[in-house]
């Protein structure tokens, strides 16, 4: 439920003029496909489908589509793992690596997030493994990063007491601001 509600918090504070264009594309498409239900009235099959699609569009439709306009067009990245060490005298982590800003507009800062799992062959246990981690963290990782700048990034996770062998994943989220009127001057 926390992953929802700071989900829900990060989409609320991030927001971006293209994502109002979005919510007002995605209303038009629900308004259109409510009239079509309408129209078909006396086919109850279809008007249900177009009503549930309707509703599946104006309820799922920000999210995915916020998702993909910030992670894929606006604020892509790269995010790569240079070095993880498991350190020697203390019980924990270590994970050094870079983000690149490959988007179209400049990056304010990026929430990194990162899952250490258990390797596993089979597809199904791995899935699993990587649903429930061995240890997960999110940082805030409050950096500008221009136009096809690269930074470096320390991410430390305490304690690890694992042993055995273990996979790292990293994937950032990365977002900008609005400049208000008192930063204009």
């Amino acid at each position: 439920m926390d992953a929802i509600k700071k989900y829900l918090q990060t989409f609320f504070e991030h927001i971006h003029i293209y994502d109002y264009f979005l919510i007002a594309w995605l209303t038009v498409l629900f308004l259109l496909f409510l009239v079509l239900a309408i129209k078909f009235h006396s086919k109850p099959i279809v008007a249900v489908f177009l009503i549930l699609f309707s509703f599946a569009i104006i309820f799922i439709g920000p999210f995915i589509g916020s998702f993909y306009l910030h992670n894929k067009y606006l604020y892509s990245n790269e995010t790569t793992i240079s070095i993880q060490k498991k350190l020697d005298f203390s019980k924990a982590l270590l994970i050094t690596g870079s983000i690149k800003n490959n988007g179209t507009e400049n990056i304010k800062g990026c929430y990194i997030h990162t899952r250490v799992f258990k390797p596993y062959d089979g597809i199904i246990e791995e899935s699993l493994s990587y649903i429930k981690p061995i240890k997960r963290s999110t940082i805030n990782f409050d950096n500008n990063i221009s136009l096809k700048e690269i930074k470096n990034f320390r991410i430390l996770i305490e304690p690890f007491n694992y042993t055995k062998d273990f996979n790292i994943s990293v994937w950032s989220e990365c977002y900008g601001f609005k400049k208000s009127s008192k930063e204009k001057k």
